[in-house]
C-alpha cells in the first residue's frame, strides 16, 4: 500500500479500515470521519496491512 490508500490494517489486534499516511519515517492510520481520532504508529507497534480498498458502495 501506498501514502494515501485506504486500508484495512490490523493494529495491535484490532481490525480497521482508514486511510495510510507515510511521511518520512512517521506512520499513521487516518479516519474519514474527523469525529475519530487518527493512529499514530509507533515502531513497537503491531501494523500488518491486510489489503486495499479499490471500491467503496453506500446506499
Amino acid at each position: 500500500a501506498e501514502d494515501g490508500d485506504i486500508v484495512v490494517a490490523l493494529f495491535n489486534d484490532e481490525a480497521t479500515v482508514k486511510r495510510l499516511r507515510i511521511k518520512d519515517e512517521l506512520i499513521e492510520l487516518v479516519p474519514e470521519n474527523p469525529e475519530v481520532r487518527k493512529i499514530r504508529i509507533r515502531p513497537e507497534d503491531d501494523l500488518r496491512v491486510l489489503g486495499k480498498v479499490v471500491g467503496w458502495k453506500r446506499n
